[in-house]
């Protein structure tokens, strides 16, 4: 595998062409259903997001805040050069909504041409990490200036190598800041990082995390297989500083680490269909908890569930063997480790203090979130085969579901699973066809989850079975045993156009013990 690997590299940089967003050599976009496991992984996911969140805006012990929004974006990335069946990536719509200072990707630095040896190694990465911290650094000396107690916090979000040069650019930044009498130790980070790669530039950035990043949230693709898209990620040192507040509030994690199901682009939504609609929403639900929008509500289908996730493999991956995503042969994606700095105990102890202090604003403020969807619930069993006979063992619908209803039937080889729903959600009962595809992948004499996805491409729909995560058989244009659940209500739309929650929201005030009404005016 290593000597593929490094044929791979060798040819991969020959290519030119193969920098084009598209090329089949390099790149693949073929959707792939989203399985059981997915599912659950984007509920963490946003039950991470929604959960310990610190609201940076909030001033700690009454110190003046001066806040900076900086963005790097991904190789060959531009939000004002948009290839016609992609959408900006998931960093440029931040920065457009946001404001700030945004930095096109590796190889779309001049605005009249794309240079595709800048896109293929990535040379520009370090000199746009230096711009970005040159200005940052101007910015900061001029505001403190004028507010020499207060503190410089700077909003970073990167993708792909713009993650990998957002990192640069905070090593680059903090270390000026460190020699500089009036900002040290007052600019502090809070950084959105999406996939973090850096071909080309391993050994030419500082990829690991400075003891000035006060939080962050990196979110990673699991399916991305490509050779030259391994993800650096953050391990945390072996013997590690905290400060711990005996019978006080805990500090919410400095350092976040969210694994999402799909490719590279699916995580920077950068495909014009498919889960990267619901990861901009993820992301938005994490910008309000911070304090960064205002936008507090959101409408969806379950679009973006049914058309899938992508298989990102070009034709140099399906010809070396690769396998592709929720396959048998699908391995775990290789990433690069970079163990970030213990910080001091006496700024261990500063950081907690200032998390613990953002995240009680939070309390304080109320968090509001509110989410309405139409979605499809597909049916995940847990079963087991013992020679002809199938049992259920448990299953997700069971406020649908008849539990006594479960009956399996084998004649003539036409293996059938039937159940009934529970009134009033449908009258009579369902069938499951266990053909060959599917009976054959059971293993003997052990539990196995059953489960059912569905995929929308090209005006055309399938329904997807799975065993344990594996894609095993696929049927034409029927959604069996799926449970179609909405809500009525949906978001509001404020004077400013932003999308608002219609309940209203009322807070009990510690220590008063005095119930308020959210306003409106409140972010």
């Amino acid at each position: 595998m290593i000597k593929i690997e490094i044929l791979y590299k060798c040819f991969s940089l020959l290519l030119l062409t193969a920098l084009l967003n598209g090329c089949a050599l390099v790149s693949g976009s073929k959707a792939v259903p989203i399985s059981a496991n997915d599912r659950e992984l984007i509920q963490h996911a946003f039950a991470t997001v929604q959960s310990d969140v610190p609201f940076i805006r909030h001033p700690v012990d009454g110190r003046p805040v001066h806040q900076l929004i900086i963005g790097f974006d991904g190789t060959m990335n531009d939000r004002e050069r948009i290839p016609s069946d992609e959408k900006p990536t998931i960093v440029a719509d931040m920065m457009t909504r946001l404001g700030g200072q945004y930095f096109p990707g590796p190889g779309m630095q001049n605005p009249h041409y794309r240079n595709l040896l800048d896109g293929m190694f990535g040379y520009s990465s370090a000199d746009i990490a230096q711009l970005a911290s040159e200005q940052a650094l101007a910015q900061s000396r001029q505001w403190m200036s004028l507010h020499p107690d207060g503190e410089i916090r700077i909003v970073v979000t990167g993708f792909s190598r713009g993650a990998a040069i957002a990192r640069h650019f905070m090593n680059l930044l903090t270390a000026a800041a460190d020699q500089d009498a009036q900002l040290r130790h007052k600019v502090y980070f809070y950084a959105i990082l999406f996939d973090t790669v850096s071909t080309g530039q391993l050994d030419k950035l500082d990829l690991t995390l400075p003891t000035s990043v006060d939080y962050m949230v990196h979110f990673v693709a699991r399916d991305e297989s490509r050779y030259l898209f391994k993800p650096v990620i953050d391990e945390e040192p072996d013997i590690t500083t905290r400060v711990y507040h005996l019978g006080g509030p805990i500090a919410p994690p400095r350092v976040n680490r969210i694994v999402l199901p799909g490719s590279h682009s699916d995580v920077g939504r950068a495909y014009g269909k498919g889960i990267g609609m619901l990861y901009q929403q993820l992301t938005e639900q994490l910008l309000y908890q911070m304090g960064l929008i205002r936008q507090n509500c959101w409408d969806g289908t379950d679009e973006a569930l049914l058309a899938g996730k992508h298989d990102s493999r070009g034709l140099l991956e399906r010809v070396t063997g690769v396998a592709p995503p929720n396959s048998s042969g699908f391995t775990e994606r290789q990433m690069i480790s970079k163990q970030y700095p213990n910080p001091s105990m006496e700024r261990s102890g500063e950081i907690d203090s200032r998390l613990i202090a953002m995240s009680l604003a939070n309390a304080e403020r109320g968090v509001n979130m509110q989410s309405y969807s139409q979605q499809l619930v597909p049916l995940n069993l847990v079963v087991r085969r013992e020679g002809g006979k199938l049992s259920v063992l448990d299953w997700n619908q069971r406020e649908y579901i008849d539990s006594a209803s479960f009956s399996f039937s084998d004649k003539d080889g036409v293996r059938l699973l039937r159940y009934n729903f529970l009134p009033p959600y449908q009258e009579g009962g369902s069938t499951l066809l266990l053909n060959s595809q599917i009976w054959d992948r059971l293993p003997e004499n052990q539990a196995a989850v059953l489960s059912y996805s569905f995929l929308t491409h090209e005006d055309e729909e399938e329904t997807i079975v799975f065993v344990n995560d594996v894609i095993v058989a696929s049927f034409p244009q029927h959604r069996a045993g799926a449970r179609q659940t909405s809500h009525e209500r949906s978001c509001g739309v404020n004077a400013n156009g932003e999308l608002r929650g219609k309940m209203r929201s009322f807070i009990i005030e510690a220590g008063t013990f005095k119930v308020r009404e959210l306003d409106e005016s409140g972010i």
